[in-house]
């Protein structure tokens, strides 16, 4: 009878391991790192604004000519804003590509004007829309 009552440690306490502590210092337990942000679907800080280079200013366009460059895929778009960089990608018949522009609303005036454009020599219309980009992709650098 009574054994181990009140002896010992209080219950849900361990030494130095404390959440609360955790909580306080505002870092990750036992990593020392600060706590990472999170995140919303269109890559913003919770409650902050675009990050840098987001999937907002990158157009995906699917449904490209087999025959297109990036230098002719660059000219279809530079009359909406700014082209800070394109990537042309063929595999097997199938050809797409990305836009990147400096602006939001030229990412969004391409989309507007170019879904569902034909183009000569595509068998069907482009698909054109905003990029949901789950890795980040760098635009290689211009040629000076």
């Amino acid at each position: 009878k009574g054994k181990g009552k009140g002896k010992g440690k209080e219950k849900g306490k361990s030494a130095g391991n404390s959440r609360e502590e955790e909580r306080q210092k505002g870092g990750r337990r036992g990593s020392g790192e600060p706590r990472r942000r999170r995140r919303d679907s269109q890559g913003r800080a919770k409650g902050g604004a675009p990050t840098e280079g987001t999937s907002e200013s990158r157009v995906f366009v699917k449904c490209l000519p087999p025959s297109m460059n990036e230098e002719n895929f660059s000219s279809l778009f530079t009359s909406f804003g700014e082209v800070l960089g394109v990537k042309v990608m063929v595999r097997r018949s199938n050809t797409c590509g990305f836009v990147r522009f400096s602006t939001s609303l030229a990412a969004q005036a391409a989309v507007a004007a170019m879904d569902k454009k034909s183009l000569e020599g595509s068998r069907r219309p482009l698909e054109v829309k905003l990029a949901n980009m789950n890795k980040k992709w760098e635009a290689p650098a211009a040629a000076a």
